[in-house]
Order: structure tokens, then C-alpha cells, then sequence
């Protein structure tokens, strides 16, 4: 069996998040499998959380970046690894300290399974992800069809990304630029998915504080579930369910059209954008705001009029 005990790297981005990276640092570095390092990406933050990270030392590394979210501060982190293995803390979130080893143990228990992922507990709920149907008695669970899963939910398996897979399998699965706006963890987990299904640790090692003060907390809710739309849409084509396709067409001609206006409100043109062209290549092009549908017939006419040109 192959002894990942020494060769795993934790990412923990961070934004603002002085006042819990002291505790999430140190839920990292006294876990009962000690990981290979700790690296520490700074998204751009104003608060003091570089020096608390940089007090730290060895095996403690900070990355600092402009601002650019959560998916380019994990996805820079996972370029910086070491290790062989990644595993992902958020900075606003509070760990068990048998988490490492559950899940690498879990993943050596199942071989089959390209990631695994931690049972997670929503502090202001008391609810716990993954949702009750993934579980049963076993200490473990091979998540059969996870890409399927996702999609027909239409939200990430691996609450607060407590999840841990390959450094290879996180670097193919990111994006490359700053990604979506929103949706970010069920974007990544679903094309993480497209290479194999998960296992999960039905042991909770992860206690999530939405809301608290970290990356965590700067998502706009009116742009998250187009995100999730399109994350979905893009991952389709990697599955061959019929009631995958089913449940994510039926999501983005219930939704779509009702999302537009709001988009358009905060900005958010680009997103308002491809949301249209998905309705439209959908046939739903009657549900599209009048503007938006203008927009959309005049790209389509200079894209034509280049291939035209080219001929």
C-alpha cells in the first residue's frame, strides 16, 4: 500500500480571516496524520492575516495574491504543492483533528475513487452534508455516479470543500482564469467528477460557519445559482444519464429567465450573457429579456459574418 502519511498538502485560501486562521492553522498542523505542509493563500486581504499565517513558519507557507477569489487562491495553492495528495481548508471553518487520516484512509480503502470527502456539520442549522441519502451504517461510502448525483442536485457533494484528492486530479480540474463568480466548490467538484466518483468518511471533521468572516462570506447570493446553472450545463456533456440532462435543462428553463433581470441589476453582464445563449441553444429563446435577446442575435450575426469572411 502506498504511505501518503508524509505527502499531504493542506490549502487554506484566506480573505480577511484574521480573526479564525489562527485556529484553522492549528486544527491543520495537529491533525493525527501530520500533513507535508500547510500553504496559506492570501486573497489579497486588509486585515493582519499574513503576519498571523507568516508567524507560523515551516511547515507553514503564504502565498499573496490581488484579489481574485476563492477558485484562483485555492488553484494557485494546489500549483505550490509538494505533496501528492491536496486537501482544502477554508480559513472561517474549524476541523477535526482525525480528519486527515480518515480521509486518506478512505481513499486507500477505496482505490477506486479518485477523491474523499468528509462529512460536514452546518453550524447554524445543526444539519450535516452530504445529504442523509448518501449515508448508510459503513464508516465509508463509495458515492456511485457522483457526476450524475451533483447534477440532478444542482449543488456540490463535499460541504465547505472538505474534500481530499490527488495534486494531479486538482490541477486538471480547475479552471483556467478566475472561473465563475460564484459556485465556485460545485464547479470544481464536477469536473473533478468527470474523472472518477468520490468516497465519502461519514465521520464529521468539518464544522461550517456560513456567514462568518472569510472567503466563505463574500458570496453574492443572486449570482450563485446561475453559476450553478452553467457549472452543471458545462459538465453535462461528461454524462450519459438521461435524468441528469432531464433535471439540469428542466433547472435552467425554470430558473434562467428569472435570473436575468436580477444579473442585469448588479452588473453582472457577462454571466446574464451566457445564461441567454444557453436558453437560446435550448430552444427557450422566447423567455429571454428583449435586450438580452438583441444582444444575442448580434453576436450571432458577427460570428456568421466572420465565418462568412473566411470562406
Amino acid at each position: 500500500m502506498t504511505d501518503h502519511r508524509s505527502d499531504v498538502s493542506i490549502v487554506i485560501p484566506c480573505f480577511n480571516a484574521g480573526q479564525v486562521l489562527s485556529e484553522c492553522i492549528e486544527s491543520a498542523l495537529s491533525q493525527t496524520l501530520p500533513a507535508r505542509e500547510v500553504i496559506v493563500v492570501d486573497d489579497g486581504s486588509s486585515d493582519s492575516s499574513i503576519e498571523i499565517a507568516s508567524n507560523f513558519g515551516p511547515p507553514v507557507r503564504v502565498i499573496s495574491q490581488a484579489n481574485q477569489g476563492a477558485n484562483c487562491a485555492r488553484r494557485n495553492g494546489t500549483s505550490a504543492c509538494r505533496g501528492s495528495l491536496v486537501a482544502f481548508q477554508d480559513a472561517d471553518d474549524s476541523f477535526s483533528r482525525t480528519r486527515l487520516e480518515e480521509l486518506v484512509n478512505a481513499m486507500e480503502s477505496n482505490k477506486e475513487c479518485i477523491a474523499a470527502i468528509g462529512a460536514t456539520s452546518v453550524v447554524s442549522t445543526n444539519s450535516i452534508l452530504p445529504e442523509a441519502s448518501f449515508t448508510d451504517t459503513q464508516s465509508t461510502l463509495h458515492i456511485a455516479g457522483t457526476l450524475d448525483r451533483m447534477l440532478q442536485l444542482g449543488s456540490p457533494i463535499a460541504g465547505a470543500m472538505n474534500l481530499l484528492t490527488t495534486t494531479a486530479h486538482a490541477k486538471d480540474a480547475f479552471r483556467v482564469g478566475a472561473g465563475y463568480p460564484a459556485a465556485n466548490d460545485l464547479d470544481f467538484q464536477l469536473r473533478l467528477a468527470t474523472k472518477g466518483d468520490f468516497v465519502l468518511s461519514r465521520h464529521v471533521s468539518c464544522w461550517y460557519r456560513p456567514g462568518a468572516n472569510g472567503i466563505t462570506a463574500r458570496g453574492a447570493s443572486g449570482i450563485q445559482p446561475a453559476c450553478a446553472i452553467l457549472a452543471c450545463l458545462d459538465a453535462l456533456g461528461a454524462s450519459s444519464d438521461p435524468m441528469s440532462r432531464q433535471k439540469v435543462r428542466a433547472r435552467l428553463r425554470e430558473r434562467g429567465p428569472t435570473l436575468i433581470p436580477p444579473l442585469l441589476k448588479s452588473g453582472h453582464y457577462q454571466i446574464a450573457m451566457q445564461l441567454s445563449r444557453r436558453l437560446l441553444l435550448n430552444g427557450h429563446w422566447h423567455t429571454i429579456p428583449r435586450r438580452i435577446w438583441w444582444g444575442v442575435q448580434e453576436t450571432a450575426a458577427r460570428r456568421d459574418r466572420k465565418e462568412r469572411a473566411k470562406e
